[in-house]
C-alpha cells in the first residue's frame, strides 16, 4: 500500500515538473511575445475589439468636456462637432439637428444646432456619435458652439492676420500675407479698389499692410465641389488650384464660372467682379492686373489705346482681362465656334489661345508646328519677331503694350495659387 501510495505521488511529481517545463501553449498559456517562443520581440498579437466586452476607459471621460470613451481603444477623446444656423448651412448630406430636440437627455445645450449625417447604425457615425432617428447625434458637449467660418469668409492665417477666425472641421485656410496696399484700419483694406475681389477677406496686420485669407474646402474625389442644403445662390461653391491641390469657396478666390465668352473681359482680382463677370464653363480668366507697373488712369478708356478694349482702370491704374481656351496637345489653337484663335503670349510654360487683337495669328503654331515669325520670348514677357507688321495690320489692338507688363504670366489660379505656394501656409485642420 505504502509502495502504491509513493509510486502514484512520484507519478504526480513528474507530470507537474513537465507541466512547468513543456509546451505552455499547449496548457493554454502565452509567451510574452504571444508568437510562440520565450522571446519578447514585439510580435504582440493584436486585441480584437469588433466585439467590446468592457468598454470602459481607463478614466472616466468628462463629458462636459467634450470628451467621449472610444471604446476601441479604450481611451477619452475630445469630439469634433461643426456648429450650424440659418446662415451657416451644412453640406449636402448632413442636416443642422439640434441634439437636445432628438434627445432631452443629451449634454448639449438647447438652441444649439451641429451638422449631423445620415444614419441606421451606430457604426455609421463618426467616434463620439450615436445614432438616434437616422441622425448622427453627439454623446458629448461640443467644445464648438461657435458656428466656423465657412468657405469664402475670412481665416486666421499665421499670427497676425483675422486671429481667432476659424475654418471648419476640414477645411483649409489660404492666404496671401501681402498685398503690397498699406493700411490702417480694415476698412482702408476692404476699400481700396485693387482688393474690391477680397474686400470680405482683406486684413490690415499690424505691420500696416493689408494681407488677405480665406477658408476653403477640399473638392470632391471627382473634382466637382460639395453643395449646401439650401438653394441660396450665396453659398454656391467654385473651385480652384492651390499648389495643385483643388479647393473649392463661394467665389472669392476662386471666380465662379459665369457668362463671358471667348475674348470676353471677366473677373480678375479687383477687375470685372461684378456678378456673372466670370468665364463660361470650361474657359479661363488671365489678365493684367493694375498695380504701380501699370498705366496710371482716370477712366477705363485712359486704359484701351494700350491695353486693348478689354482695358480698365482700377485704383488709378490700368490693367486688363481676357476669356481664354486651352491650346492643344500639339500647341496649335482649337477652332471656338467655327471661328479661328491664335496664342496669347504669356511665357513658356503656358499655352492659352483667344481671339485677335489679345491672340496673335503671327505667333501661332499651324498643323505642322512652324509659326510665322519669331517667336522668341525675351524677359519683359513681350513676344520678339514682327513688331512692325503688328504696329502695321493692328496698331489699335494694342498688342504690344497688353504684353509689355511683367504681370502677363497671370493665369486663373495665379494670385491664389502662386501666392500661397510662397506662403507654404496652407493648413488644413482635422
Amino acid at each position: 500500500m505504502k509502495r502504491s501510495l509513493l509510486l502514484a505521488l512520484m507519478f504526480i511529481f513528474v507530470m507537474a515538473l513537465g507541466a512547468c517545463n513543456g509546451d505552455d501553449d499547449n496548457l493554454g498559456l502565452n509567451p510574452v511575445d504571444g508568437d510562440g517562443t520565450d522571446d519578447a520581440d514585439g510580435d504582440v498579437v493584436d486585441a480584437d475589439y469588433t466585439n467590446v466586452d468592457n468598454p470602459a476607459c481607463t478614466f472616466d471621460c468628462d463629458e462636459s468636456l467634450g470628451m467621449f470613451c472610444n471604446p476601441y481603444t479604450r481611451e477619452c477623446e475630445k469630439i469634433a462637432c461643426n456648429a450650424c444656423d440659418d446662415y451657416h448651412p451644412c453640406y449636402e448630406g448632413t442636416k443642422c439637428i439640434e441634439p437636445k430636440t432628438v434627445d432631452s437627455a443629451n449634454p448639449n445645450p438647447a438652441g444649439i444646432g451641429f451638422c449631423a449625417k445620415s444614419c441606421e447604425f451606430d457604426e455609421d457615425c463618426d467616434n463620439g456619435f450615436t445614432c438616434i432617428d437616422s441622425r448622427c447625434i453627439p454623446l458629448a458637449v461640443c467644445p464648438n458652439t461657435e458656428v466656423a467660418s465657412m468657405p469664402g469668409s475670412p481665416c486666421e492665417f499665421g499670427p497676425d492676420i483675422w486671429p481667432g477666425r476659424e475654418c471648419a472641421n476640414g477645411d483649409a485656410c489660404v492666404g496671401i500675407s501681402d498685398m503690397g496696399v498699406a493700411c490702417n484700419t480694415n476698412l482702408d483694406c476692404a476699400n481700396n479698389s485693387q482688393l474690391a475681389g477680397y474686400k470680405d477677406i482683406a486684413y490690415c496686420k499690424p505691420s500696416k499692410s493689408c494681407a488677405v485669407a480665406g477658408c476653403v474646402t477640399p473638392c470632391l474625389l471627382n473634382g466637382e465641389c460639395p453643395t449646401y442644403e439650401t438653394t441660396n445662390e450665396n453659398f454656391k461653391l467654385c473651385s480652384g488650384l492651390v499648389s495643385g491641390t483643388c479647393y473649392c469657396d463661394t467665389g472669392v478666390l476662386f471666380p465662379c464660372p459665369g457668362e463671358q465668352d471667348l475674348g470676353d473681359p471677366c473677373t480678375f482680382g479687383a477687375m470685372y467682379d461684378e456678378k456673372g463677370m466670370g468665364c463660361v464653363e470650361g474657359l479661363a480668366c488671365l489678365g493684367i492686373e493694375p498695380g504701380d507697373s501699370t498705366d496710371d488712369c482716370a477712366t477705363a478708356i485712359d486704359c484701351q489705346t494700350n491695353y486693348g478694349p478689354n482695358g480698365t482702370c482700377v485704383g488709378d491704374h490700368c490693367g486688363m482681362s481676357v476669356c481664354t481656351i486651352d491650346c492643344n496637345p500639339d500647341g496649335t489653337c482649337p477652332e471656338y465656334n467655327g471661328e479661328p484663335t491664335y496664342i496669347l503670349p504669356t511665357g513658356p510654360s503656358m499655352c492659352y489661345c483667344t481671339f485677335e487683337p489679345y491672340g496673335e495669328p503671327e505667333n501661332t503654331p499651324d498643323g505642322d508646328g512652324e509659326v510665322d515669325g519669331d517667336v522668341e520670348v525675351d524677359g519683359d514677357v513681350e513676344v520678339d519677331g514682327d513688331a512692325d507688321v503688328v504696329e502695321e495690320e493692328a496698331e489699335p489692338e494694342a498688342e504690344p503694350e497688353a504684353e509689355a507688363e511683367p504681370e502677363a504670366e497671370a493665369e486663373p489660379e495665379a494670385e491664389v495659387e502662386v501666392e500661397v505656394e510662397v506662403e507654404v501656409e496652407v493648413e488644413v485642420e482635422a
